[in-house]
């Protein structure tokens, strides 16, 4: 649907410039991010300047006659991220004014624009290279940025989707969702080959059961209880049988393939250390995985018969990322072609899309990404003349439908809208049905005083899910959004601004007059900005992570993701980085921690190839280097240990999530039984922190709901 006729293609208001023919919006000449919904009414109001525009007029011009969406919700929702973006307020209006009852009225003077507006892409804002070490090459952070976008497609029964391409192989009219479940805890999804059932994991990111649904009656059953989670669901090609990924008891990461009946019943192991969904060859005889090899940042290509025999190498993808579970492989219907989505780390780190031969086990990339815009699994078409997948092409870290014809190598986006399509997707055999998970994230910023941790309240109450947050050099509260943009706020929750125009952005910190946050586009890279979000100047760049501020707040230390892992100290004021130590095992995963007194460092590790698995270990090691002084094992989540250290520098603080409700715990650093700390009964812990006096914990607490959907109408060919 197009947006209002409006007379001029560039049109100009405070320090805010729209550019229409682009739908684009920019301040003092930066890009500012704003979904679809959003810019409509903001075209709309800048057409009628002053004049009132109505809800009822918003609505005819978003939704087209037949949607079925709550319509009040929809723009409310729209409304307060044009006014986000526009950093102005309902209560105290700079540009858009509410007429209650009615609808809203543009009060700020509009001019039309001149010239060409620049716009400056996250690689052309301001940044002053400061250091750069030679060693540390660029790579993703092993796991996704868990938290996707508010869904705002109906949930209760069918969505509407914005289709903005057609491939020749996709025939797209109406697509529908519907949702198969409603419990919120649906973690990864497989259909028949017929059909007729869909098996999913229901838990939380650690502890699952797997379930079994017939599409046509509703019914469901559990195949297996509570356990160690799953990491891919496949149907056998006569749909009688189950082919599950699943984690080590102890370890997320270490994993084994089963298989068992359908229905539930003997449950027989079939490989030891998988990283990937199997995918079957058109005859059923064999199937496909991946295995990774961290040390040396490879990924193997293995094939098996049906019963797990016969397991042998057919190529190694070199320079693809080890560090992250893949999203799996499929193979053609033709039986010559396997699709694989990778991540390639060097020479320019990239996701790619590489078609293996599975006769000779040749490699040719057929479609390439670029930085952090990751890949889902892939499904062919019947034909074998192109792929459907998921793709993220968004700051927000949104999976988005794409297309691909085959040989052709033609990728087109397929859907562009505010759902999240979700990283898994699996497909009937006539390419009629198909089935993936939708998520909605509702979470805010928390706070409470240290010495009564059962006083922690809820800070925030505005729509923008908080996912990571931080105390800034002013004492607000700096809070990263699940569209991975920094905003700032009071402690309270009011006023709620923008703290910079750079995305995406990740990993809060504040040292001592400077805010520090890790941004990704071509290249990782640790950014420092003055109080205000101004001056932003990077410190180091390459494959980074867990920027975390000393304790005399003169340095920076970060350790790299490409193996073997190193931890490394940057001076704040800029100039070259030191090396500190390696890091102990095959991989760390979630962030470190530099004590209160500035002596010791802390970080998670796991070791791979132990069976069972010795699950992740804590060691406290010198801020200079050298072995750990102590070390403990601990529970992990599905993406490593979130680490602190107590206010008093006597104890580690670490997240534990049982039955999908996390708490605090804490383990002396003298020995003896973790204990406790908050007594939460419902809610995730997504990230936590201390305030610089380290008298306030800050939390970004909340719920991340995802259901398992099927798509249909969008007949394939």
């Amino acid at each position: 649907m197009g947006a209002p006729s409006t007379r001029q293609s560039s049109l100009r208001f405070g320090l805010f410039t729209v550019d229409l023919s682009s739908a684009t919006l920019y301040r003092s000449g930066r890009k500012i991010a704003l979904q679809e919904k959003p810019f409509l009414i903001l075209a709309m109001l800048l057409d009628r300047p002053g004049e009132l525009i109505t809800r009822d007029d918003i609505r005819k011009q978003l939704w087209p006659e037949g949607t079925f969406v709550d319509f009040n919700e929809g723009i409310d929702t729209a409304l307060k991220k044009l006014r986000y973006a526009l950093g102005d307020s309902a209560q105290n209006p700079t540009f858009i004014e509410t007429v209650p009852r009615r609808g809203y009225r543009f009060i700020a003077s509009v001019s039309n624009g001149t010239g060409n507006v620049d716009s400056l892409t996250e690689a052309e804002l301001p940044l002053s290279p400061v250091a750069e070490p030679a060693q540390v090459r660029s790579t993703s952070r092993r796991y996704l940025v868990a938290f996707s976008v508010i869904l705002l497609l109906s949930l209760a029964g069918y969505g509407v989707f914005r289709i903005i391409s057609r491939s020749p192989d996709v025939d797209v009219h109406r697509v529908q969702m519907t949702k198969l479940s409603d419990n919120g805890q649906v973690q990864t999804v497989a259909i028949s080959p017929d059909g007729r059932y869909v098996a999913y994991a229901r838990g939380d990111d650690v502890q699952q059961s797997l379930w079994l649904r017939e599409v046509a009656s509703h019914q469901e059953i559990q195949i297996l209880p509570n356990g160690p989670g799953f990491h891919g669901l496949t149907f056998s090609p006569d749909g009688d049988s189950l082919y599950i990924v699943r984690s080590d008891v102890n370890d997320p990461f270490f994993k084994y393939l089963y298989v068992l009946p359908r229905q539930g019943g003997t449950i027989n192991k079939l490989v030891t250390d998988i990283d990937s969904p199997v995918s079957f060859s058109p005859d059923g005889k064999q199937f496909v995985y991946e295995r990774c090899v961290p040390p040396r940042d490879y990924i193997e290509v293995k094939i098996a018969n049906a019963d797990g025999t016969n397991d042998h190498l057919l190529t190694t993808i070199p320079d693809g990322s080890a560090m992250l579970y893949q999203p799996g492989p499929n193979w053609s219907p033709d039986g010559r072609n396997i699709a694989i989505p990778v991540e390639i780390t060097s020479p320019q780190p990239h996701w790619a899309l590489d078609m293996v031969s599975a006769t000779d086990g040749s490699i040719r990339e057929v479609f390439s990404g670029s930085m952090r815009k990751f890949l889902g699994r892939p499904v062919w078409f019947p034909s074998g003349k192109g792929l459907l997948f998921t793709h993220v092409d968004n700051t927000a870290g949104r999976y988005q439908l794409w297309t691909m014809s085959f040989p052709e190598g033609r990728a087109q986006p397929l859907t562009h809208d505010l759902a999240d399509y979700g990283s898994d997707l699996d497909m009937t055999r006539d390419g009629g049905t198909f089935v993936g998970t939708s998520s909605e994230v509702v979470s805010h910023a928390w706070l409470g005083p240290a010495s009564d941790l059962s006083q922690v309240h809820q800070v925030n109450s505005d729509p923008f899910p908080v996912t990571q947050v931080a105390e800034a050099p002013d004492g607000k509260v700096l809070v990263i959004s699940s569209d991975n943009s920094a905003s700032v706020m009071y402690t309270d929750g009011s006023q709620r601004t923008r703290f910079t125009d750079l995305e995406p952005v990740y990993e809060p910190a504040t040292c001592g007059r400077f805010v520090l946050l890790r941004t990704d586009h071509e290249d990782s890279a640790i950014v420092r900005f003055d109080q205000d979000g101004s001056n932003p100047t990077i410190l180091v760049r390459g494959g980074i992570d867990s920027p975390t501020c000393s304790a005399d707040r003169t340095a920076v230390f970060y350790y790299t993701t490409i193996p073997p892992q190193k931890f490394w100290r940057v001076p704040l004021e800029g100039g070259p980085p030191q090396y500190v130590a390696d890091g102990l095992g095959d991989l760390l995963g979630q962030t470190m921690d530099v004590s209160p007194d500035g002596k010791y460092l802390v970080y998670p590790y796991t070791q791979f190839g132990r069976v069972p698995s010795e699950g992740w270990k804590l060691p406290v090691i010198p801020v200079n280097g050298g072995p750990p002084i102590r070390q403990f094992t601990v529970p992990s989540e599905s993406e490593g240990v979130r680490v602190r250290w107590s206010p008093n520098g006597k104890g580690l603080q670490y997240v534990v999530t049982e039955k999908g409700v996390s708490n605090l715990w804490e383990q002396p650093l003298s020995g003896g039984k973790p204990k406790q700390l908050t007594r939460f009964t419902s809610g995730q812990i997504f990230s936590f922190n201390w305030t610089v006096d380290r008298t306030r914990l800050l939390m970004s607490r909340g719920n991340e709901n995802r259901n398992a959907v099927l798509l249909t109408d969008l007949a394939v060919r």
